[in-house]
């Protein structure tokens, strides 16, 4: 009877521990499934306070970026009119200094009278024409007219740096100078410079129908050297000691290269320009400044125009190369002006040649369609 009842026990545990057992798995199951939904639902709003903290620092970023351009653009235009500030007052006090030149240059200078010395001082330099034809011009102009383009020369801090360091500034790009810096350096930009032109082309005529013939052809030649030649805008170049300009020729829009020397009375002569033979034959492809040195070939220096006071080079810039050299050995406070110039036929006369050119003659002029600095 014990034994029945015993069976009977255990039978009846085993069942009850069977449902214990299913009620116990599908309470897990439940409380699982809730704790699932309330970690999906946990990860959800913490994926969308997630997107919503990167939007927000996005957005501040890019705040952040905008103010700092800001500041940078009100920095840079209170450093740029600190600079108009300094310019304007050196430039007042120039004009103090230089009223009485100014009155000279309005009632004593007679600009024909300066035109018809450079002229004649130009068609009167010798002509050479090893390496390249030149012209080596003395006494450019009148000497008390050079005294006063000395004098209006403008202050170091007007020149711009490029991105050869070389410092220049064009007179037609002057933008706070005194009056007769000003003065000057349109007249010698403009009148002096087509003197110029109308007295070195003449004498070159022979070497530039050769450079033109070699460009073009002879049956093209004649028709290039018909285009008006007129002189480009002109630059003021600063030289100091330890400056070098590698051998070069001017872009190829240029058929000849001025250069005058502004050096004062008394200055050291040594540097200046140099003039090179280029050993073989170079025919630059592209429009810009070009350096044999770069192509393989060499230069060999030939002659030296020393840097002397109101001088002139006049030069062909075809065959040879140039360069400039302010050797090492000259005084460190010494500082060199020039001006330079190329004569040649205008851009758009120039283009409009150009196509007339077969079409794979016209591939190495494209560059002119170009702005240049």
């Amino acid at each position: 009877m014990r034994i029945a009842q015993a069976v009977v026990f255990a039978l009846e545990w085993t069942g009850l521990r069977a449902r214990l057992q299913a009620l116990w798995r599908r309470d897990i199951s439940r409380s699982a499934t809730s704790a699932n939904r309330r970690t999906d639902k946990t990860l959800g709003t913490l994926r969308r306070l997630s997107d919503e903290q990167r939007q927000l620092q996005h957005a501040t970023d890019v705040r952040v970026r905008e103010i700092e351009r800001r500041v940078a653009a009100s920095h840079a235009a209170v450093l740029d009119l600190e600079q108009r500030l300094t310019d304007l007052e050196r430039t007042h006090l120039a004009d103090s200094r230089q009223a009485r030149q100014v009155s000279d240059w309005q009632l004593r200078v007679d600009p024909a009278a300066i035109c018809a010395h450079v002229s004649r001082a130009v068609s009167d330099a010798p002509l050479s024409e090893a390496p390249t034809a030149h012209l080596v011009v003395e006494e450019l102009f009148p000497p008390d007219f050079y005294e006063l383009v000395l004098a209006s020369l403008p202050a170091i801090d007007h020149l711009q740096a490029s991105d050869s360091n070389e410092r220049h500034v064009r007179p037609a790009e002057f933008r706070i100078v005194p009056r007769l810096t000003t003065l000057m350096w349109e007249f010698i930009d403009t009148e002096v410079a087509r003197a110029i032109a109308s007295a070195a082309l003449p004498r070159l005529h022979p070497f530039l129908e050769a450079r033109y013939v070699a460009l073009f052809g002879r049956e093209r030649a004649g028709a290039a050297l018909n285009l008006p030649h007129e002189p480009s805008p002109g630059r003021l170049l600063l030289r100091r000691r330890g400056d070098c300009e590698k051998p070069h020729l001017d872009p190829k829009k240029t058929s000849v290269s001025v250069l005058m020397n502004l050096a004062k009375p008394g200055e050291p002569e040594t540097g200046g320009t140099r003039l090179y033979a280029i050993d073989g034959d170079f025919t630059p492809v592209h429009t810009n400044t070009a350096y044999p040195g770069a192509h393989g070939l060499t230069c060999r220096l030939v002659s030296q125009v020393p840097f002397r006071p109101n001088t002139a080079l006049i030069l062909m810039n075809a065959r040879a190369a140039h360069g400039a050299d302010a050797p090492d050995i000259l005084p460190a406070e010494l500082v060199r002006y020039a001006f330079e110039f190329g004569l040649g036929p205008g851009t758009l006369q120039l283009l409009d040649f150009v196509a007339t050119l077969p079409p794979s003659a016209q591939q190495q002029w494209l560059g002119l369609a170009l702005p240049t600095a």
